[in-house]
Protein backbone atom coordinates (compact mmCIF):
# COMPACT_ATOMS: atom_id res chain seq x y z
CA UNK A 1 0.00 0.00 0.00
CA UNK A 2 0.96 3.46 -0.65
CA UNK A 3 1.83 6.10 2.45
CA UNK A 4 -0.14 9.44 2.74
CA UNK A 5 2.52 12.47 2.66
CA UNK A 6 1.71 15.58 3.36
CA UNK A 7 1.16 17.98 0.60
CA UNK A 8 2.19 21.40 -0.13
CA UNK A 9 -0.99 23.25 0.87
CA UNK A 10 -1.17 21.34 4.76
CA UNK A 11 1.06 22.99 7.20
CA UNK A 12 3.96 21.15 8.19
CA UNK A 13 4.98 21.70 11.73
CA UNK A 14 8.52 22.65 12.58
CA UNK A 15 8.53 21.63 16.15
CA UNK A 16 9.38 17.95 16.86
CA UNK A 17 7.22 18.15 20.33
CA UNK A 18 4.31 20.23 17.95
CA UNK A 19 4.41 17.37 15.49
CA UNK A 20 4.24 14.68 18.26
CA UNK A 21 1.22 16.24 19.61
CA UNK A 22 -0.66 16.83 15.98
CA UNK A 23 0.17 13.12 15.35
CA UNK A 24 -1.32 12.63 18.57
CA UNK A 25 -4.37 14.15 17.72
CA UNK A 26 -4.87 11.81 14.39
CA UNK A 27 -4.35 8.62 16.41
CA UNK A 28 -7.15 9.36 18.36
CA UNK A 29 -9.47 10.53 15.88
CA UNK A 30 -8.11 7.52 14.31
CA UNK A 31 -8.95 5.39 16.80
CA UNK A 32 -13.03 6.63 16.74
CA UNK A 33 -13.22 5.32 12.96
CA UNK A 34 -11.41 2.25 14.14
CA UNK A 35 -14.05 2.10 16.94
CA UNK A 36 -16.96 2.13 13.82
CA UNK A 37 -14.53 -0.26 11.01
CA UNK A 38 -14.72 2.25 9.22
CA UNK A 39 -11.28 1.08 7.87
CA UNK A 40 -10.71 3.78 4.96
CA UNK A 41 -10.96 7.20 7.18
CA UNK A 42 -8.73 5.33 9.90
CA UNK A 43 -5.76 4.69 7.31
CA UNK A 44 -5.74 8.37 6.12
CA UNK A 45 -5.95 10.10 9.57
CA UNK A 46 -2.49 7.37 10.39
CA UNK A 47 -0.96 7.88 7.52
CA UNK A 48 -1.24 11.49 7.93
CA UNK A 49 0.38 11.15 12.06
CA UNK A 50 3.38 8.98 10.45
CA UNK A 51 3.51 11.55 7.90
CA UNK A 52 4.46 14.09 11.01
CA UNK A 53 5.99 12.00 12.65
CA UNK A 54 7.30 8.48 10.78
CA UNK A 55 8.45 6.56 14.23
CA UNK A 56 5.22 7.16 15.92
CA UNK A 57 5.05 4.00 17.64
CA UNK A 58 1.03 3.95 18.53
CA UNK A 59 0.55 5.12 15.11
CA UNK A 60 2.40 1.96 13.32
CA UNK A 61 0.96 -0.48 16.13
CA UNK A 62 -2.74 1.22 15.31
CA UNK A 63 -2.08 0.98 11.16
CA UNK A 64 -0.85 -2.57 11.35
CA UNK A 65 -3.81 -3.46 13.69
CA UNK A 66 -5.84 -2.36 10.74
CA UNK A 67 -4.39 -4.26 7.89
CA UNK A 68 -3.94 -7.43 10.14
CA UNK A 69 -7.37 -6.65 11.45
CA UNK A 70 -8.75 -6.73 7.48
CA UNK A 71 -6.41 -9.34 5.96
CA UNK A 72 -3.34 -7.45 4.54
CA UNK A 73 -0.90 -8.99 6.71
CA UNK A 74 2.19 -7.90 4.37
CA UNK A 75 1.30 -4.77 4.87
CA UNK A 76 0.40 -5.53 9.21
CA UNK A 77 4.23 -7.03 8.81
CA UNK A 78 5.67 -3.83 7.64
CA UNK A 79 4.54 -1.66 9.87
CA UNK A 80 5.41 -4.26 13.26
CA UNK A 81 8.78 -4.19 11.74
CA UNK A 82 9.08 -0.34 11.53
CA UNK A 83 8.55 -0.66 15.21
CA UNK A 84 10.79 -3.80 15.40
CA UNK A 85 13.71 -2.12 14.29
CA UNK A 86 13.92 1.08 16.07
CA UNK A 87 16.00 1.34 18.79
CA UNK A 88 13.74 1.10 21.98
CA UNK A 89 12.66 -2.60 23.02
CA UNK A 90 9.52 -3.57 21.71
CA UNK A 91 6.51 -2.98 24.35
CA UNK A 92 4.04 -5.58 25.19
CA UNK A 93 1.54 -4.41 23.02
CA UNK A 94 3.65 -4.56 19.83
CA UNK A 95 4.78 -8.17 20.90
CA UNK A 96 0.79 -9.11 21.43
CA UNK A 97 0.20 -7.93 18.14
CA UNK A 98 3.44 -9.49 16.57
CA UNK A 99 2.13 -12.69 18.10
CA UNK A 100 -1.40 -12.25 16.37
CA UNK A 101 0.32 -11.82 13.24
CA UNK A 102 2.56 -15.15 13.54
CA UNK A 103 -0.57 -17.41 14.59
CA UNK A 104 -2.56 -15.58 11.97
CA UNK A 105 -0.48 -17.52 9.35
CA UNK A 106 0.68 -20.60 11.37
CA UNK A 107 3.84 -19.62 12.73
CA UNK A 108 3.20 -21.06 15.92
CA UNK A 109 6.78 -21.02 17.46
CA UNK A 110 6.83 -17.98 16.65
CA UNK A 111 3.69 -16.55 18.05
CA UNK A 112 4.54 -18.24 21.29
CA UNK A 113 7.94 -16.56 22.04
CA UNK A 114 5.89 -13.26 20.94
CA UNK A 115 3.03 -13.99 23.54
CA UNK A 116 6.04 -14.82 26.16
CA UNK A 117 8.32 -12.32 25.65
CA UNK A 118 4.92 -9.77 25.84
CA UNK A 119 4.39 -11.35 29.62
CA UNK A 120 7.60 -10.44 30.68
CA UNK A 121 7.65 -6.82 29.97
CA UNK A 122 4.30 -6.31 31.67
CA UNK A 123 0.48 -7.60 32.84
CA UNK A 124 -0.88 -10.30 31.40
CA UNK A 125 -4.49 -9.66 29.74
CA UNK A 126 -7.06 -11.91 29.35
CA UNK A 127 -6.09 -11.31 25.42
CA UNK A 128 -2.55 -12.51 25.91
CA UNK A 129 -3.61 -15.05 27.98
CA UNK A 130 -6.08 -16.75 26.08
CA UNK A 131 -3.91 -16.58 22.83
CA UNK A 132 -0.95 -18.19 24.40
CA UNK A 133 -3.07 -20.63 25.78
CA UNK A 134 -4.17 -21.45 22.10
CA UNK A 135 -0.51 -21.26 20.57
CA UNK A 136 -0.35 -24.09 23.54
CA UNK A 137 -2.92 -26.28 22.20
CA UNK A 138 -2.68 -25.17 18.06
CA UNK A 139 1.64 -27.30 18.85
CA UNK A 140 0.04 -29.68 20.98
CA UNK A 141 1.44 -28.79 24.54
CA UNK A 142 -1.69 -30.08 25.85
CA UNK A 143 -0.67 -29.81 29.19
CA UNK A 144 0.75 -26.19 29.14
CA UNK A 145 -2.70 -25.12 27.61
CA UNK A 146 -5.17 -27.19 30.03
CA UNK A 147 -2.69 -24.81 33.16
CA UNK A 148 -3.06 -21.66 30.62
CA UNK A 149 -7.08 -21.87 30.58
CA UNK A 150 -7.82 -23.14 33.80
CA UNK A 151 -5.90 -20.40 35.06
CA UNK A 152 -8.25 -18.35 32.99
CA UNK A 153 -11.13 -19.63 34.33
CA UNK A 154 -10.20 -19.03 37.67
CA UNK A 155 -9.67 -15.27 36.63
CA UNK A 156 -12.97 -15.27 34.25
CA UNK A 157 -15.31 -18.15 35.24
CA UNK A 158 -17.79 -16.94 32.23
CA UNK A 159 -15.70 -16.67 29.72
CA UNK A 160 -17.23 -19.20 27.16
CA UNK A 161 -14.04 -19.47 24.77
CA UNK A 162 -11.99 -20.49 27.84
CA UNK A 163 -13.98 -23.24 28.92
CA UNK A 164 -14.37 -24.45 25.29
CA UNK A 165 -10.50 -24.24 24.57
CA UNK A 166 -10.10 -26.38 28.06
CA UNK A 167 -12.16 -28.79 26.97
CA UNK A 168 -9.87 -28.94 23.84
CA UNK A 169 -6.76 -29.35 25.40
CA UNK A 170 -8.55 -32.42 27.74
CA UNK A 171 -9.45 -33.98 25.34
CA UNK A 172 -6.17 -34.26 23.80
CA UNK A 173 -5.26 -35.45 26.99
CA UNK A 174 -8.36 -37.87 26.44
CA UNK A 175 -9.26 -36.79 29.87
CA UNK A 176 -12.68 -37.27 28.31
CA UNK A 177 -15.06 -36.50 31.31
CA UNK A 178 -13.23 -33.25 32.15
CA UNK A 179 -13.71 -31.94 28.44
CA UNK A 180 -17.39 -33.05 28.45
CA UNK A 181 -17.76 -30.95 32.01
CA UNK A 182 -15.70 -28.29 29.85
CA UNK A 183 -17.99 -28.16 26.77
CA UNK A 184 -20.81 -28.29 28.58
CA UNK A 185 -19.68 -25.04 30.76
CA UNK A 186 -19.00 -23.10 27.96
CA UNK A 187 -22.53 -24.01 26.57
CA UNK A 188 -24.07 -22.79 29.93
CA UNK A 189 -22.07 -19.82 29.89
CA UNK A 190 -22.84 -18.86 25.87
CA UNK A 191 -25.86 -21.09 24.85
CA UNK A 192 -25.87 -20.13 21.08
CA UNK A 193 -21.97 -20.68 20.01
CA UNK A 194 -21.58 -23.76 18.48
CA UNK A 195 -17.85 -23.90 18.61
CA UNK A 196 -17.96 -26.49 21.66
CA UNK A 197 -21.12 -28.18 20.47
CA UNK A 198 -18.91 -28.79 16.94
CA UNK A 199 -15.72 -30.03 19.48
CA UNK A 200 -18.02 -31.99 21.86
CA UNK A 201 -19.34 -33.98 18.59
CA UNK A 202 -15.81 -34.54 17.77
CA UNK A 203 -15.31 -36.16 20.82
CA UNK A 204 -17.71 -38.04 21.18
CA UNK A 205 -17.51 -39.47 17.20
CA UNK A 206 -13.73 -40.25 18.64
CA UNK A 207 -14.70 -42.31 21.74
CA UNK A 208 -17.11 -43.95 19.39
CA UNK A 209 -20.17 -42.62 20.04
CA UNK A 210 -21.57 -41.25 16.32
CA UNK A 211 -25.54 -41.29 17.85
CA UNK A 212 -24.77 -38.78 20.59
CA UNK A 213 -22.10 -36.91 18.07
CA UNK A 214 -25.58 -36.56 15.60
CA UNK A 215 -27.78 -35.50 18.55
CA UNK A 216 -25.23 -32.72 19.68
CA UNK A 217 -24.98 -31.59 15.70
CA UNK A 218 -28.46 -31.31 14.70
CA UNK A 219 -28.74 -28.93 17.84
CA UNK A 220 -26.26 -26.66 16.34
CA UNK A 221 -27.61 -26.79 12.76
CA UNK A 222 -30.86 -26.11 14.32
CA UNK A 223 -29.18 -22.44 15.72
CA UNK A 224 -27.22 -22.10 12.45
CA UNK A 225 -28.53 -23.65 9.76
CA UNK A 226 -25.68 -22.99 7.12
CA UNK A 227 -23.55 -24.07 9.55
CA UNK A 228 -20.43 -26.10 7.00
CA UNK A 229 -17.93 -27.52 9.40
CA UNK A 230 -21.24 -29.16 11.79
CA UNK A 231 -23.07 -30.23 8.69
CA UNK A 232 -19.24 -31.56 7.93
CA UNK A 233 -19.56 -33.60 11.14
CA UNK A 234 -22.51 -34.60 10.99
CA UNK A 235 -21.81 -36.66 7.83
CA UNK A 236 -18.99 -38.68 9.32
CA UNK A 237 -21.46 -38.74 12.36
CA UNK A 238 -23.63 -40.89 10.04
CA UNK A 239 -20.91 -42.74 7.84
CA UNK A 240 -19.47 -44.08 11.12
CA UNK A 241 -23.82 -45.25 11.67
CA UNK A 242 -23.39 -47.08 8.05
CA UNK A 243 -26.29 -44.58 7.00
CA UNK A 244 -24.06 -43.26 3.12
CA UNK A 245 -27.00 -41.75 1.15
CA UNK A 246 -27.50 -39.04 4.52
CA UNK A 247 -23.55 -38.45 4.81
CA UNK A 248 -23.57 -38.06 1.19
CA UNK A 249 -26.62 -35.46 1.87
CA UNK A 250 -24.35 -33.80 4.66
CA UNK A 251 -21.10 -33.15 2.45
CA UNK A 252 -22.51 -32.56 -0.78
CA UNK A 253 -25.21 -29.30 1.08
CA UNK A 254 -21.38 -28.50 2.39
CA UNK A 255 -19.59 -28.48 -1.13
CA UNK A 256 -23.23 -26.18 -2.24
CA UNK A 257 -21.82 -23.51 -0.38
CA UNK A 258 -18.52 -23.12 -2.27
CA UNK A 259 -14.89 -24.91 -1.69
CA UNK A 260 -14.43 -27.10 1.10
CA UNK A 261 -11.32 -28.76 3.16
CA UNK A 262 -9.93 -31.45 1.34
CA UNK A 263 -11.34 -34.11 3.22
CA UNK A 264 -15.13 -33.24 2.87
CA UNK A 265 -14.16 -34.16 -1.25
CA UNK A 266 -12.61 -37.23 -0.26
CA UNK A 267 -14.79 -38.41 2.95
CA UNK A 268 -17.62 -37.70 0.44
CA UNK A 269 -15.98 -39.84 -2.54
CA UNK A 270 -15.43 -42.68 -0.31
CA UNK A 271 -19.22 -42.38 0.59
CA UNK A 272 -20.25 -42.74 -3.29
CA UNK A 273 -17.91 -45.89 -3.20
CA UNK A 274 -20.21 -47.62 -0.69
CA UNK A 275 -23.12 -46.75 -2.70
CA UNK A 276 -21.20 -48.44 -5.66
CA UNK A 277 -21.28 -45.48 -7.44
CA UNK A 278 -17.99 -45.01 -8.82
CA UNK A 279 -19.05 -42.26 -11.75
CA UNK A 280 -19.56 -39.93 -9.14
CA UNK A 281 -16.89 -40.92 -6.97
CA UNK A 282 -14.73 -40.35 -9.72
CA UNK A 283 -16.15 -36.89 -10.66
CA UNK A 284 -15.96 -35.57 -6.63
CA UNK A 285 -11.75 -37.30 -6.70
CA UNK A 286 -11.45 -34.88 -9.80
CA UNK A 287 -12.76 -31.77 -8.37
CA UNK A 288 -10.71 -32.86 -5.16
CA UNK A 289 -7.32 -32.89 -6.73
CA UNK A 290 -8.32 -29.89 -8.97
CA UNK A 291 -8.47 -27.73 -5.98
CA UNK A 292 -5.98 -29.64 -3.98
CA UNK A 293 -3.09 -30.95 -6.71
CA UNK A 294 -1.00 -31.74 -3.54
CA UNK A 295 -3.47 -34.60 -2.09
CA UNK A 296 -1.73 -37.93 -2.38
CA UNK A 297 -4.69 -40.20 -1.21
CA UNK A 298 -6.83 -38.29 -3.93
CA UNK A 299 -4.70 -38.86 -6.71
CA UNK A 300 -3.99 -42.40 -5.78
CA UNK A 301 -7.96 -43.93 -4.73
CA UNK A 302 -8.65 -41.80 -8.63
CA UNK A 303 -5.56 -43.64 -10.19
CA UNK A 304 -6.86 -46.88 -8.82
CA UNK A 305 -10.34 -45.99 -10.02
CA UNK A 306 -9.29 -45.45 -13.82
CA UNK A 307 -6.79 -48.23 -13.63
CA UNK A 308 -9.77 -50.51 -12.74
CA UNK A 309 -11.58 -49.21 -15.34
CA UNK A 310 -9.05 -49.64 -18.02
CA UNK A 311 -8.46 -46.02 -18.92
CA UNK A 312 -4.37 -46.69 -18.43
CA UNK A 313 -3.20 -43.63 -19.38
CA UNK A 314 -5.35 -41.46 -17.36
CA UNK A 315 -5.11 -43.67 -14.18
CA UNK A 316 -0.53 -43.53 -14.89
CA UNK A 317 -0.69 -39.65 -15.11
CA UNK A 318 -2.48 -39.48 -11.64
CA UNK A 319 -0.01 -41.91 -10.56
CA UNK A 320 2.92 -39.34 -11.35
CA UNK A 321 1.18 -37.05 -9.57
CA UNK A 322 1.24 -39.12 -6.87
CA UNK A 323 5.20 -39.99 -7.02
CA UNK A 324 5.82 -36.22 -7.93
CA UNK A 325 4.30 -35.89 -4.29
CA UNK A 326 6.03 -38.66 -2.54
CA UNK A 327 8.19 -41.20 -4.53
CA UNK A 328 8.88 -43.52 -1.49
CA UNK A 329 5.03 -43.93 -0.58
CA UNK A 330 5.18 -47.97 0.29
CA UNK A 331 1.21 -47.33 -1.91
CA UNK A 332 2.64 -44.99 -4.42
CA UNK A 333 5.16 -47.42 -5.21
CA UNK A 334 3.18 -50.71 -5.45
CA UNK A 335 0.14 -49.17 -7.61
CA UNK A 336 3.48 -47.98 -10.22
CA UNK A 337 4.54 -51.27 -10.51
CA UNK A 338 0.65 -52.84 -11.11
CA UNK A 339 0.41 -50.18 -13.99
CA UNK A 340 3.41 -50.44 -15.00
CA UNK A 341 2.64 -54.58 -15.72
CA UNK A 342 -0.92 -53.71 -17.04
CA UNK A 343 0.36 -51.52 -19.41
CA UNK A 344 3.02 -53.83 -20.74
CA UNK A 345 0.33 -56.71 -21.45
CA UNK A 346 -1.92 -54.07 -23.07
CA UNK A 347 1.47 -53.10 -25.11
Amino acid sequence: MGFHFVSKREPVPTSGTTASRHAKNYCLLASRHIDLEEWREARTLLQRALALSPEYREALRMAANIEFTTGNTTDARIYLNRILTQPEPADADTLFLLGNLELGEGNLVEALAAYEQAFTLGEGTPELEFNTGLAHLMLGHSRQAIEVFSRLIDEMPTNGRAWDALGCAQRLEKRYEEATHAFLQSLQVEPLQNDPRDHLAQMLLEMGNPEQARAVLETALSIEADRATSRHLLGLAFATLQDFPRAIECWEAVLLQGPAPAETYHLLANAHLHVHDHWKAMQVLNALVRLYPDHLPGHLQLALLLLEQGELEDGWRHLEEARAIDPQNPTVMQLVSAATAMRRQRG
